[in-house]
């Protein structure tokens, strides 16, 4: 048997681990899924192939080797421990019964739960709200879910334990308390995920100092803050620090497409929690964990070829025309609010367009 054969063999078997089987799919977009098995390679430098920087991406172990033409993905170092694969996923799921019927529609319910400052509801983007602008993202990041928008609820409704930040002194709202209790306080069924959106800072517990949004996939809720992201909020210099020079109430949120990343990735990131998706261990991903706003918002809006099978199952969309309609509502975005961030991910939606074989 030659080396190719070999390779190949492993190729498939890496990926039948990692996104299951891929019959039903077209020739490219099994190539597509097929990519996943580069993250568990471990073989001998091919003709084909480029060595993943150790630092750029902190592997410990010998760097892993992948084909320079599907260099879409940058894999990590997987540990043994942790790891998610689209068949222990599945399993997770239909177990418990969420998802037994694949093909019936899934409704998430879009909730800004507080009132927001004039400021923010003036704000525009084209003929769009910022609220209604994440809608839309959300429309068409999880294509083939219901998504609704209702900013009726008010979170008076709702009992919460709340705590002043020791440094900020801001307002902070304990996570748990909402994920748990919004549907049964806004008498919403269970069937109906949620995603609201609060106003006021979030934390996960005591003992920790904030989170930028929480999920539970057993409660079928997940909630996320504005308030990390205002520069105040998470300032740790002492007053009259240069580093809080002139910021004053009116600019403490700067409106601009900084703020749109920071909405988009954690909103994104938290609903896919809504679906099951735990942290990915296999490639730098939306769904990889993060410690802080920084680490967050560094990381890419799209998912890698194993937390992408997870969604597509659960959804059922056309992945061709979910990336041309993400591509499309970026370059929207960018027109009117440019971000190199915005720019990198138009980028990567065209290589993965043109890998799959579709003209952009």
């Amino acid at each position: 048997m030659s080396l190719k054969t070999t390779s190949q063999s492993e190729d498939r078997k890496n990926a039948r681990y990692l996104v299951g089987k891929l019959k039903n799919f077209d020739p490219n977009l099994q190539a597509y899924f097929m990519l996943s098995a580069c993250c568990l390679e471990r073989r001998s430098e091919p003709k084909d192939s480029i060595a993943v920087d150790r630092e750029s991406i902190g592997l410990e172990e010998p760097c892993m080797k992948y084909d320079t033409k599907s260099v879409l993905f940058t894999p990590r170092s997987v540990p043994v421990v942790g790891r998610q694969t689209y068949p222990m996923w599945k399993g997770v799921v239909s177990g418990l019964g969420f998802n037994r019927k694949w093909k019936n529609p899934k409704t998430l319910l879009f909730l800004p739960i507080e009132t927001l400052p004039d400021r923010v509801k003036e704000f525009r983007i084209g003929e769009n709200s910022l609220l209604q602008w994440l809608c839309n993202f959300l429309k068409i990041f999880f294509s083939g879910m219901d998504v609704k928008f209702d900013n009726s609820y008010d979170l008076a409704q709702v009992k919460f334990t709340k705590r002043t930040h020791s440094v900020t002194g801001k307002e902070q709202i304990l996570v748990s308390d909402l994920y748990s209790r919004l549907h049964s306080s806004f008498n919403i069924p269970m069937s109906t995920y949620i995603l609201a959106l609060t106003w006021t800072d979030l934390y996960p517990k005591k003992e920790l100092n904030f989170v930028l949004g929480e999920a539970s996939y057993s409660c079928r809720c997940a909630v996320f803050g504005f308030g990390r992201y205002e520069p105040m909020s998470y300032v740790s210099t002492p007053e009259g620090d240069d580093a809080t020079k002139g910021i004053t109430k009116e600019n403490q949120l700067g409106m601009d497409s900084q703020l749109l990343w920071k909405l988009i990735r954690v909103a994104s990131h938290e609903t896919c929690h809504l679906l099951g998706l735990n942290h990915c261990l296999f490639f730098e991903c939306s769904m990889n964990e993060s410690k802080s706003v920084k680490e967050a918002l560094s990381q890419p809006l799209f998912l890698c070829p194993v937390c992408l099978r997870k969604l597509h199952k659960s959804l059922g969309f056309d992945i061709r025309q979910r990336y041309s309609e993400l591509k499309n509502f970026l370059q929207n975005t960018n027109n009117y609010f440019q971000n190199d961030k915005f720019e990198i991910s138009i980028a990567w939606l065209d290589k993965c367009l043109e890998k799959l074989k579709i003209k952009s």
